[in-house]
């Protein structure tokens, strides 16, 4: 949805005993707004979570995509009787691959996502999905999900497609990447472990969206820089700062340099 109606489904969900998951005070609500994708709220006693979306990707990802590209305007369904504008099967089909690739595919619904998908629009063109995942710079990320869906689930994905993501290097990389992390079956203490932004520095084509990629996840202030202390707002332009130290206090100085190095080395191919 546009960002402009976010404040009046906000009121009404408060309205209803939901509560914010993160955002607490009127500085956090802008930080949101500026750094991220999604406004959530869970109800305390129904435990129920809602995300108002106004984009699809974080501010770290604004390359790949424009951020208010995808108002659903293309599509009618009805579901119970109610009818809805939804997405083109093409473009759902992006946005599923795209959200799975940058949450490391670490969750195997999202593969199964892709899969019901495909089974159910037979009528997916193949060409026209490739062409905007081309134009959206996604195209990687679309082809990491096929050949996923396609070797997990036995997915059938058309041949030249599957021929195109097989000889894309980067593709195989993150492919492996993923797959290593199902067989060691990891247990993350952190979704912001520097082993998933290390991941997520190979996910942009072009080297300068990689470097600006890094820039931010060093420099950008997020909500757990806000949690970790908190300033007034005539101090707020010191997070900056606070930032890399906070990075420094949670991961220690030798492992962050290092994997600072290891993403400079990627964004730089």
């Amino acid at each position: 949805m546009h960002k402009d109606d976010v404040f009046a489904i906000r009121d009404l969900l408060l309205t209803l005993g939901y509560e914010p998951k993160r955002a607490q005070n009127e500085e956090q609500e802008k930080l949101l707004f500026r750094r991220y994708k999604d406004y959530g709220f869970v109800h305390p006693e129904k435990k129920h979570v809602i995300e108002v979306h106004w984009s699809v990707v974080e501010r770290q990802f604004s390359t790949l995509f424009d951020r208010e590209l995808f108002l659903p305007t293309q599509r009618h369904v009805e579901i119970a009787t109610v009818p809805f504008s939804v997405m083109d099967a093409e473009e759902m089909l992006i946005i599923l691959c795209a959200h799975g690739a940058l949450h490391e595919w670490d969750r195997l619904k999202w593969l199964c996502d892709v899969h019901e998908l495909i089974y159910s629009t037979p009528e997916v063109d193949w060409a026209v999905a490739a062409s905007k995942a081309r134009k959206w710079k996604v195209e990687k990320l679309l082809y990491l999900g096929l050949v996923l869906t396609h070797e997990c689930l036995g997915t059938e994905v058309p041949s030249a497609i599957l021929f195109s993501a097989q000889r894309n290097a980067s593709v195989d990389r993150l492919r492996r990447h993923v797959l290593r992390n199902y067989e060691a079956d990891l247990k993350r203490l952190s979704v912001q472990s520097l082993d998933r932004v290390y991941y997520q520095a190979n996910l942009p084509d072009k080297w300068y969206d990689r470097i600006r990629y890094l820039w931010i996840v060093v420099f950008n202030t997020n909500m757990n820089d806000v949690h970790f202390v908190t300033l007034p707002s005539w101090l707020s332009p010191l997070y900056v700062l606070l930032r890399p130290l906070r990075l420094i206090h949670k991961w220690g100085l030798w492992y962050l340099a290092k994997t600072v190095y290891r993403m400079m080395n990627v964004a730089s191919k």
